[in-house]
């Protein structure tokens, strides 16, 4: 069974927004529209108390802002999958949106071109599922566990081996989550791993981008914060120091850090 997408659109023309709108709401099995913004800031405020499974956003907003401003504004993980409306006919070059690129959902809207924004929206939710199905796996006390992709925060270098921490609603010291022991060395888990999803942002430790909330330069290191565990947050290991370098370059072209 197909669960509807709640839906986000962004979309500072009026006309745009109701031809959009009158178009989706023709598929109800698919789109779930919750919001509508039709200026920069309302949508901001619409995505501070709220998260969707899709936002559909116009490049090109009101008071010279654009989709990358409203990107760079709020976590990413607050958009859930993302579409960008474009008079331009070619995909937009955009970091950072989402581990692959934004559907590109070309103007003047029709029914042929929803047609096509559904079947690729459809595509790409089951990439995903897909990708967050994998599993990885660890070895917990002498016995290999497979463990989700998904659940994983980030993986360090330690010799010849290797720390994995990961979600785990079930450790003992109920931090949220644990750290065990891998029989491979960094380099040797970074070609297993799906470099869509995982990056080795310094020379001992790759992170899983999909769970990171937010970065903040301190001093001249990086600090990443990750989403979905209050406890893992307020622990003593919350925060994951990176030196400076290509790590912080590219998070930043991510939208991770201001």
């Amino acid at each position: 069974m197909i669960h509807a997408f709640k839906t986000l659109i962004v979309e500072d023309t009026p006309r745009d927004l109701d031809i959009l709108t009158d178009e989706l709401r023709m598929h109800p099995e698919i789109f779930d529209i919750r919001k509508a913004a039709t200026t920069y800031l309302q949508a901001i405020k619409i995505l501070a108390s709220e998260e969707f499974d899709l936002s559909i956003i116009d490049n090109r907003l009101d008071g010279g802002k654009d989709v990358l401003d409203l990107l760079k504004s709020v976590e990413r993980t607050k958009f859930g999958i993302i579409a960008v409306t474009s008079i331009v006919k070619e995909e937009l070059s955009i970091k950072g949106l989402q581990i692959r690129r934004p559907i590109l959902i070309p103007k003047p809207h029709s029914k042929d071109v929803i047609t096509h924004f559904i079947a690729r929206l459809l595509d790409e939710r089951k990439f995903i599922n897909d990708r967050n199905a994998r599993r990885f796996p660890v070895s917990i006390k002498g016995v290999s566990t497979p463990v989700l992709y998904d659940s994983i925060f980030f993986i360090r270098g330690d010799g010849k081996m290797t720390k994995v921490c990961f979600e785990c609603s079930i450790d003992i010291d109920k931090k949220g989550y644990t750290m065990v022991s891998h029989d491979e060395g960094i380099g040797e888990v970074e070609r297993r791993l799906d470099n869509s999803m995982f990056f080795r942002c310094q020379k001992s430790y790759i992170v899983n981008i999909n769970r990171i909330r937010k970065c903040k330069v301190v001093s001249r290191e990086i600090e990443i914060l990750f989403r979905d565990s209050d406890t893992f947050l307020n622990a003593d290991k919350d925060v994951i120091a990176f030196a400076s370098g290509r790590g912080m370059e590219v998070l930043r072209a991510l939208n991770f850090i201001k």
